[in-house]
């Protein structure tokens, strides 16, 4: 969709929602997406309504997160947005096929539309199949940042680089 003209979501009320996993990521990794959010929505009409910075917090471990359930009681309460754009579905969830598909479901129960910035432009006949590969790319690469930082503390451990703990124990005095 080129122009705002012919965009089927002219005027569609949007809630931006980015997310970044440590808190030193966030001062360049959340306002770069909510750069590319505001443009998309600028570039289809569409009307923005609210921000939510998730900082440090994994995608890979929902249950930590309330902010899809705060979107939900705000639309059930005050009905005042239409969609939730996200950057990339991996800043959605990183918990794999399941929960996206079950997470997009509860806020297409209530009438929010989930939108992927990197996404646009999937045929709409092809986008559960698309989101499908999307949700398990993200939690592969979930699991590959664990085993790479595993590995490598181990590695630290082992060659006397770290600490078997970063916390002096409660009642030890350094």
């Amino acid at each position: 969709m080129n122009s705002k003209a012919t965009s089927s979501l002219e005027g569609v009320r949007y809630v931006a929602l980015t997310r970044c996993s440590t808190t030193g990521q966030a001062d360049t990794s959340i306002d770069d997406q909510l750069k590319a959010i505001h443009a998309f929505g600028e570039r289809h009409g569409m009307v923005a309504v609210h921000e939510i910075r998730l900082e440090g917090f994994s995608g890979s471990l929902p249950s930590g997160r309330t902010d899809i359930a705060e979107l939900i009681h705000r639309k059930e309460a005050r009905d005042d947005f239409d969609a939730v754009i996200v950057f990339d579905l991996s800043r959605f969830t990183r918990s794999g096929i399941r929960h996206g598909f079950k997470t997009e479901s509860d806020l297409l129960a209530v009438g929010i539309q989930l939108l992927s910035v990197s996404d646009d432009g999937v045929p709409p006949e092809f986008e559960d199949v698309f989101r499908s590969f999307k949700y398990a790319a993200a939690q592969e690469q979930a699991k590959s940042i664990s085993r790479a930082s595993t590995r490598g503390s181990m590695t630290a451990l082992e060659e006397g680089r770290s600490a078997h703990t970063r916390r002096t124990p409660y009642g030890i005095d350094k």
